[in-house]
């Protein structure tokens, strides 16, 4: 800090400091080499508020073009209070000086400043006083440039050069902005000096000496009322590339850096607090610190992080990624759990193998994310950038996600597609993604149905030595067909594969030995007789099937379609009794498979049934389009129509819009899981299933087989 009796330069427009030792900026003196940090005003400036069009010719204050500035007077001072009649701090021969300090909020004590001030000019005094008037006159906290954080300014005092400066008094910025302003805009705080407290050392825990307290720095951790930071820069350090500083207890903004410090073998990339103790993660290495003692209790060799952003602490332990693999750490020792996803070799020239993905990331500059889902309590190892199977492209723009469930131990493979840049555990555990360009919510919206591949391990039925003939293949839930080869081959692209020792077959979907689920959501509710709906209805028919190949109603536009209530789609309600606060807008709404429980390819079951005569009829469909109306006026949903295949599965059309009537109940829509025939005498050893492009739940696989007879 510098002189407060000094003029304070207020800039106009530019930080035009004179390169002259009596410049001052606040308190603390702007002297020293300004040339090299600001521009000079000089002669031929053009950039000052003065009137006139020319430049400036002589650099004299009233030249046209001239930088104005305005200056604003402060200041502090003492005068005496009287003789002592009694005991006293100033006693005869005491050189008297003070120095001020800002406190930062409301509890965090800044460094002394290097201005002092001297009363009566540093002459030593002549009597006994009993307290000396001190007054302090302080110009508007944004004339002077301060931080919002400061709150106070404190007063230091001393009685000679051997002492230590002790507490004298703190003047409260908003009670005196509360006070009157002076007419030179400053406000006045006076106050008597008759008994200094403590030491400043003591008070603050930092040396006198000190002259900055404050860190720069890029990782921190929290832990036993200490901060902990690395990654720092220092203007009293040249080189702090492997240190670690301490914070003063419970002051996160105050370092006592000239002894609060620990020096690591390596850089320290990230810092973290688990199972009480502080944790520094380097490229190579993991160290185990002491928080309280701070010292390196141990060293784990041979494991550590690519960048800050790859580890995330949570109740299931610490995660983290390097190179090699993906961990665990229990807080004594890493867990490699890596081992399921780190190599594809069904498909080895893509990404989807961890270490290739990683491989290409670290290639392309890009560092991996690991982020906790709190919501769906898994952790997330995002790695930006994608090469999928059947793909010779390599793409920037998408991110693949391994998923672990800490409880069960399972991976995961989700896709991404746009870049993920930073995640973070936001509001009641969700995982905040930042694309650079977007942040939302990751996992969180209920409205579409992401589409799911998977594929099996190789199943050899516990014996590789012995044929199997392989016969059928069932699916049950909801799996999809929307992808199926039509010829009498098979394709890569069909949405259920089957491989025998490796080979595709071509499936055939049996007419027979298919398998009715649940109905939709789990809705047991019926619909209600006639045109209406019960309560608690989850995709209600409000237009049934109608006679095959023709329109139902006047209000339809596809054939062989059904239509449904909006109002009984959870998707697209709102209100007290849904789970979203706005109506779904068109824009809300994924293109190709936009609602949230039927898929086109999926096959479903129809049913109609009398009550009185206990008649019924079914059919089973497969959704071959959705079409969704929307309201030009609201950009909310109008209408939904679900055009079908029309007696599938060996079933037979029915005009379901003849039982619109009193005495017919319609049945709530079920899935249906078909069962997949492999062609005759199909041998081999091991079977492989495929599923592509779901966005259903598939309840279970099973297959039917036989052991080869031995000859």
């Amino acid at each position: 800090m510098a002189g407060p009796t000094d003029l304070h330069y207020l800039f106009d427009k530019f930080y035009d400091y004179e390169d002259v030792a009596n410049c001052f900026g606040g308190f603390d003196n702007a002297d020293g080499a300004l040339s090299t940090r600001f521009p000079l005003e000089q002669l031929g400036s053009y950039q000052g508020t003065g009137t006139g069009t020319s430049s400036t010719v002589s650099g004299d204050n009233d030249d046209d073009g001239c930088h104005l500035k305005t200056s604003i007077q402060m200041g502090f001072s003492a005068a005496t209070g009287g003789a002592a009649s009694g005991t006293t701090d100033f006693h005869t021969g005491d050189v008297v000086e003070y120095k001020l300090s800002y406190l930062y909020d409301g509890y965090q004590d800044g460094p002394l400043s290097d201005w002092v001030y001297q009363y009566d000019n540093g002459t030593a005094l002549t009597g006994d006083l009993d307290h000396l008037i001190c007054t302090l006159e302080l110009a508007r906290a944004e004339l002077l440039g301060l931080s919002p954080r400061v709150t106070d300014v404190v007063v230091w005092r001393r009685n000679n050069e051997t002492d230590e400066f002790r507490y004298v008094h703190q003047v409260n910025l908003e009670e005196l902005g509360n006070g009157p302003e002076t007419t030179n805009e400053t406000y006045v705080a006076t106050f008597k000096d008759r008994v200094a407290m403590q030491s400043y050392q003591a008070t603050t825990g930092l040396s006198e000496t000190l002259k900055s307290s404050e860190m720069n720095f890029a990782t921190s951790a929290q832990l036993a009322d200490f901060l902990f930071v690395a990654d720092v820069w220092n203007r009293n350090f040249t080189d702090t590339t492997n240190m670690i500083f301490r914070s003063m207890p419970g002051r996160f903004s105050q370092f006592n850096w000239a002894e609060d410090f620990l020096a690591l073998p390596s850089k320290p990339i990230a810092l973290a607090s688990f199972a009480g103790k502080l944790w520094a993660f380097g490229r190579e290495k993991i160290y185990r610190i002491n928080p309280e003692q701070f010292y390196i209790e141990s060293i784990q060799e041979g494991v550590g992080i690519l960048n800050q952003n790859s580890l995330v602490v949570t109740d299931f332990g610490m995660f983290f990624c390097d190179k090699n693999s993906m961990y665990q750490h229990d807080g004594t020792k890493p867990v490699d759990i890596g081992g399921t996803v780190l190599f594809n070799n069904d498909n080895p020239e893509t990404t989807v193998g961890y270490r290739a993905a990683l491989d290409k990331c670290i290639l392309e500059g890009i560092d991996p994310i690991v982020a906790y889902d709190g919501r769906n309590k898994c952790v997330y190892f995002m790695v930006q950038g994608v090469k999928e199977v059947n793909s010779n492209d390599y793409t920037k723009t998408k991110t693949a996600m391994y998923t672990y469930y800490p409880k069960t131990g399972r991976f995961d493979y989700l896709l991404l597609d746009y870049p993920a840049k930073f995640a973070v555990l936001g509001r009641d555990g969700d995982t905040l993604l930042s694309t650079q360009y977007q942040l939302f919510s990751l996992r969180r919206s209920n409205l579409n149905s992401k589409a799911w591949d998977w594929t099996s391990k190789e199943f050899d039925m516990g014996t590789l030595n012995v044929d199997k003939v392989w016969k059928s293949v069932k699916l049950t839930g909801a799996p999809s067909f929307s992808n199926w080869s039509t010829t009498h081959f098979s394709s890569i692209t069909d949405d259920v594969q089957v491989f025998i020792d490796g080979h595709q077959k071509k499936l055939t979907i049996d007419n027979k030995n298919y398998s009715i689920s649940k109905p939709i959501a789990s809705s047991n509710v019926k619909m209600a007789k006639g045109a209406g709906r019960d309560e608690g209805t989850v995709y209600g028919i409000k237009y049934p099937l109608p006679s095959p190949g023709s329109i139902g109603n006047i209000n339809q536009t596809l054939p062989d379609a059904f239509t449904l209530y909006t109002s009984t789609m959870p998707e697209f309600n709102t209100g007290t009794d849904t789970f979203q606060k706005d109506y779904v807008q068109k824009g809300d709404m994924l293109p190709n498979n936009p609602l949230k429980y039927i898929s086109k390819g999926q096959y479903l079951y129809f049913e109609v049934y009398n009550e009185v005569s206990n008649q019924s009829f079914h059919e089973i469909v497969k959704v071959k389009e959705i079409k969704l109306t929307w309201d030009f006026s609201t950009d909310e949903i109008s209408k939904v129509d679900i055009a079908c295949d029309r007696g599938q599965l060996g079933t037979t059309a029915v005009d379901f819009t003849q039982f619109i009537s009193t005495d017919w109940v319609h049945a709530p829509i079920r899935y249906v899981g078909p069962s997949l025939k492999l062609p005759g005498r199909t041998k081999g050893k091991k079977l492989q299933v495929v599923l592509k492009n779901q966005r259903g739940t598939v309840d279970s696989v099973s297959f039917i087989y036989r052991l080869k007879t031995l000859k």
